[in-house]
C-alpha cells in the first residue's frame, strides 16, 4: 500500500507528464496549472467528454495580472495516452487532503514542487524499470547523465 506522499507524488508524476507532452507545454508551465479550475472543468457537464481542459493560471507574455489560459487536451490521445484519468486522479488525491484551491502541483504547505524533484523522481524511475524490465531500455544508456 502506497503512503500518502508516494501516492501524492507519483500522481504529481503522471499527471505532469501527460500535461507536458500532451499540451507541449515548456519550462515551468506546467506548474501553473491550478487546482480550483481543474476540478470544476473535469466536473463540467457541457465539455465533450473526450476533452480534458488544463487550466493555467498566471501571467503571460505583455499582460498584466494573473488570468486562466484554458488548454483543451484529448482525455485520450489516439496512441492511447490517459491525460484525463492522470488529471483526475491528481485532483482526487489533493481533494482526499483538503485542498480546493492553490496550485495543481503544490506541496502540503502550498509551495509549487521543483522541477528538479520532479526530474529526479523521474530518473529513478526509469532507472527502476531498467533494472527491472531488460530491454524496454537500452543497456548503454545512463538515465541520469543520457536524460538530463
Amino acid at each position: 500500500m502506497l503512503g500518502r506522499r508516494d501516492q501524492a507524488l507519483i500522481g504529481m508524476l503522471g499527471a505532469y507528464v501527460v500535461i507536458a507532452f500532451c499540451g507541449s507545454f515548456r519550462g515551468n508551465e506546467v506548474f501553473l496549472a491550478d487546482m480550483h479550475g481543474a476540478a470544476k472543468y473535469l466536473m463540467a457537464r457541457d465539455l465533450p467528454p473526450n476533452t480534458v481542459i488544463i487550466p493555467l493560471l498566471g501571467r503571460f507574455k505583455g499582460e498584466t495580472g494573473k488570468r486562466y489560459h484554458l488548454t483543451p487536451l484529448a482525455a485520450v490521445t489516439s496512441s492511447g495516452i490517459q491525460v484525463k484519468l492522470w488529471v483526475k486522479r491528481l485532483v482526487d488525491i489533493k481533494t482526499s487532503r483538503g485542498y480546493a484551491r492553490g496550485l495543481l502541483f503544490g506541496d502540503d504547505h502550498g509551495v509549487v514542487i521543483k522541477a528538479k524533484t520532479i526530474e529526479m523522481e523521474l530518473m529513478e524511475r526509469l532507472q527502476g524499470i531498467k533494472d527491472a524490465e531488460p530491454g524496454l531500455i537500452p543497456t548503454d544508456l545512463d538515465v541520469y547523465e543520457d536524460l538530463a
